[in-house]
């Protein structure tokens, strides 16, 4: 008996009067920004709202320069008699220092930016909780730790953009401005 054979005499699961059965459409939400609500939905389905503010770009640059390692100088002769400083880029203890600035510049924005550009506050029982294990912390920690917690790694990224380009228009900005200028 062929394959053929199979299909004709019934066996086959397939019938041709049939109709397929529409395929499911996964509808759980996925990391990235819904600009009609001004939510970011993360990959765990967690909503942030956002502010829509714009970033300032001084006060990110002011973050940037903050505290940026100083380029250390080292004596050379030039030509065998004349003293000159000159900078020392490749200094090991310099070199540590940058990579320890950097760490903690890539932290400071992503505080700033959730300061700036998240709406609302930690639930008081997500504040009671982290109190007991940061009981020196502020209001300010205390946010960022919420909405830390609602992002996965892969979300940050992401987040980060979204927020930075929050403060253009959005679908719902558009439509709030044309209603009122009607």
């Amino acid at each position: 008996m062929t394959e053929y054979d199979s299909f004709q005499n019934g066996s086959s699961a397939l019938v041709m009067d049939e109709v397929p059965a529409e395929p499911e459409i996964d509808m759980t939400p996925h990391a990235g920004f819904d600009a009609t609500r001004g939510v970011f939905i993360t990959s765990r389905g967690d909503e942030i709202e956002l502010t829509g503010k714009p970033i300032n770009k001084l006060m990110l640059e002011r973050i940037v320069n903050e505290n940026k390692p100083k380029i250390p100088r080292k004596e050379v002769l030039l030509l065998g008699k004349h003293k000159e400083m000159q900078a020392n880029a490749n200094d090991p203890d310099y070199l540590a220092l940058v990579e320890e600035w950097n760490a903690e510049l890539k932290i400071t924005i992503l505080r700033y930016l959730i300061v700036v550009g998240v709406k609302g506050q930690p639930p008081q029982e997500f504040i009671d909780t982290q109190r007991q294990i940061f009981p020196q912390s502020n209001d300010t920690d205390m946010k960022y730790f919420w909405v830390g917690s609602m992002l996965a790694d892969e979300d940050i990224e992401s987040f980060s953009e979204t927020i930075l380009g929050s403060g253009t228009a959005t679908t719902k900005g558009v439509e709030s401005a044309a209603n009122f200028s009607a």
